[in-house]
């Protein structure tokens, strides 16, 4: 990992980009990990995710190993969502991944409305990788073109486990992609239930080596949620292709 350092040659300091996670979640995961008088962990919400900047300050010429001590805590507690320490920006990490293992993906949107397509679609060469991608919003387009089997969706609706693993599916095999990548969720401001609120959302992922699914409640307005789930739903990817 490369060091983000500041001029102060008595201040050091690393800055982690997290997707899929809240910030009062990331706060209760490392509260007790800055307690030293000379080290501080900082935090900022920006669209689609979470940056926790870790700052040492000392006299001493431990700085480094101060700084290295407790970033590695904090990449231990957070790895799972961490998808850079070193200004990185993720769909930047999917296509290079996607490159490197020769991968292609397609994609089936709901909530997002092509967001995700379009930031993959906006790097040069993306062609070699995407497939393509659908925005099937309605639930006949969810089994006309997608293949969601009518009873999955009057069982468990279209915001459900069962609907975004099918919609992974469908969308992979109609297009022959090696990865088929699918949102489906409750954006607001309308819609939501006790047992579906505001925010959820299905991220589900389908290769030839099985099938996953995340659950994910995103805070904030409708546009908060939308972000969240396009940096949730690459970095699902990016998790996937770093173990592949």
């Amino acid at each position: 990992m490369k060091d983000d350092f500041l001029k102060d040659a008595a201040t050091r300091s690393r800055v982690f980009k997290l997707a899929g996670i809240s910030e009062t979640a990331v706060r209760e995961l490392i509260k007790d990990l800055a307690v030293e008088d000379s080290a501080s962990i900082g935090y900022l919400t920006v669209p689609g995710e979470i940056q926790v900047k870790i700052t040492v300050q000392n006299d001493s010429a431990s700085l480094d190993s101060k700084l290295e001590a407790i970033a590695a805590k904090v990449q231990a507690r957070l790895e799972e969502y961490i998808f850079s320490c070193d200004g990185e920006v993720i769909e930047d990490l999917v296509g290079a991944l996607l490159r490197q293992r020769g991968l292609t993906i397609a994609l089936a949107e709901s909530c997002t409305g092509g967001l995700i397509s379009a930031r993959l679609t906006d790097l040069p060469g993306s062609s070699v990788y995407f497939k393509g991608g659908v925005v099937a919003y309605s639930n006949e387009l969810k089994q006309s073109f997608l293949g969601v089997p009518p009873e999955v969706l009057e069982k468990h609706s279209a915001v459900s486990r069962e609907t975004a693993l099918a919609m992974a599916g469908g969308i992979r095999n109609r297009a022959s992609s090696d990865i088929g990548l699918s949102v489906t969720g409750i954006a607001g401001p309308d819609g939501g239930a006790p047992d579906k609120p505001l925010g959820l959302v299905y991220i589900g992922l389908s290769a030839a080596s099985g099938d996953l699914c995340g659950r994910y409640v995103f805070p904030g307005n409708r546009a908060g949620v939308r972000q969240g789930t396009v940096n949730a739903a690459l970095n699902t990817v990016r998790r996937f292709l770093s173990k592949a």
